[in-house]
This record gives structure tokens, sequence and C-alpha cells, in this order.
């Protein structure tokens, strides 16, 4: 999870970034359906459905969701990301 960081100061929405590693021994293909999500707290999961460009082992990708999400209300947050490969 890059993004978003610990801050008491929010002013609007937010764009949930995550970084994704490929800790495997196989390069992940552009045929391959890289499935990302998030949950925050009891909320609903976001879920996109990624195509790598030949994401070779030890590589990282950043990816940035397309729903923003307001975190202005004062609270814990807890957010769940996955990443799955077929």
């Amino acid at each position: 999870m890059i993004s978003p960081i610990t801050s008491c100061n929010r002013t609007g929405t937010d764009k949930v970034k995550i970084q994704v590693a490929n800790n495997g021994t196989d390069t992940i293909k552009p045929s391959d359906d890289v499935l990302l999500s998030y949950k925050i707290n009891l909320n609903t999961r976001v879920s996109e459905t990624i195509h790598l460009n030949n994401l070779l082992p030890g590589q990282t990708y950043t990816h940035i969701f397309t729903p923003t999400i307001d975190l202005r209300s004062f609270g814990t947050y807890k957010f769940n990301v996955t990443a799955t490969s077929n």
C-alpha cells in the first residue's frame, strides 16, 4: 500500500495506490488476468482486473484504483488489499 498514508488532515477524496511485486519464479504475461482489490473496514470490496506487460520475477508494478475514497471522517481505517492471477 503506497497511499493513502496516515494523516489527521484529510481535505477531500484520495486515490488508493498500491504496489504489486512478482515474488514468484515465472513471468506474469499480458495474457494473465491479475485481479487487484481492496476493502476498507466492513465496506464493499473494490476490484479491478489488469493485464501487465511481462512482469518479470522481482519486478514491481504500481496501480492506482479508479474510484476515489473519502477518509475525512475521524477514525481508524483498516485496508485489506489482495492481488491474484490466473
